[in-house]
């Protein structure tokens, strides 16, 4: 029988304010089937060797040194790449640690067209196509990360939520912006700037071309051995080495 468990994945500052979210999980038990579990883990559970899950901890014991790795780096474009590779590792340590083979991520077409021009601007064009796919098998184990709204976008969503009159749960979260000085911005912004001028389709073309390429070189036949991408070197891709050189305080492979 499929045994279904939602993750609430938090990038807080501080364990107290992980722990505010608990009482989230027994307002989303009242509205949810019985048999779901939920499990309240931190991005801080990618930097934990030991994967255990028997004090059901999850990262929350390790904010304080996930923030210190993190906010020790100096260029805001390699820090927020080295966010979002940490959270899928998150993820896999939790997938390793509960027996979980298949996880579903929010992702929608707004936040997969963005990473799309941000992975592109970060030299990794021949591996989009596994980046923002429906079904991401890029990781070595039988893990499979599945995006069921890479087609729907966060206007549809909104939408959907107002007619079928869902409930909503607030959370207490302080949602920061992307900072100014990094690519992610600067795509983020060039994308906004053209849905202003009614260039409506800009996330469903960008998503439609990202899927067709793939990488055919006999060059890319290796694994990053930290991001898990198609790479040419039996190491670290270029991209992740130059998170090496901003990171000093992680080797990223022995860490992987």
């Amino acid at each position: 029988m499929t045994r279904f468990t939602i993750v609430l994945l938090l990038n807080s500052e501080t364990r107290q304010e992980a722990e505010d979210f608990r009482p989230k999980i027994a307002e989303f038990q009242q509205i949810l089937p019985e048999n779901i579990e939920f499990i309240l883990a931190h991005r801080a559970f990618s930097i934990d060797s030991s994967n255990s899950t028997s004090s059901n901890d999850f990262g929350l014991s390790n904010i304080e040194k996930y923030h210190e790795i993190v906010n020790s780096m100096k260029n805001t474009t390699y820090r927020l790449e080295f966010e979002r590779i940490l959270k899928e590792k998150c993820l896999r340590n939790l997938a390793k640690s509960t027996g979980i083979y298949k996880i579903m991520l929010a992702d929608d077409a707004d936040d997969l067209g963005r990473l799309t021009l941000a992975q592109l601007c970060l030299g990794r064009g021949g591996s989009l196509s596994s980046l923002v796919s429906v079904f991401d098998k890029r990781t070595s184990s039988s893990l499979i990360f599945i995006r069921p709204l890479r087609e729907i976008s966060k206007k549809e969503i909104s939408l959907v939520n107002q007619l079928q009159e869902y409930k909503s749960i607030d959370f207490p979260a302080n949602f920061s912006k992307i900072p100014n000085s990094s690519i992610q911005k600067l795509t983020d912004d060039f994308v906004n700037i053209l849905e202003g001028e009614k260039f409506y389709s800009t996330i469903n073309t960008v998503l439609s071309t990202a899927g067709k390429i793939h990488n055919l070189s006999e060059n890319f036949k290796n694994i990053c051995k930290f991001c898990e991408i198609e790479n040419c070197s039996d190491c670290l891709c270029e991209t992740c080495q130059q998170i090496q050189i901003d990171c000093s305080l992680l080797n990223l492979v022995q860490f992987s």
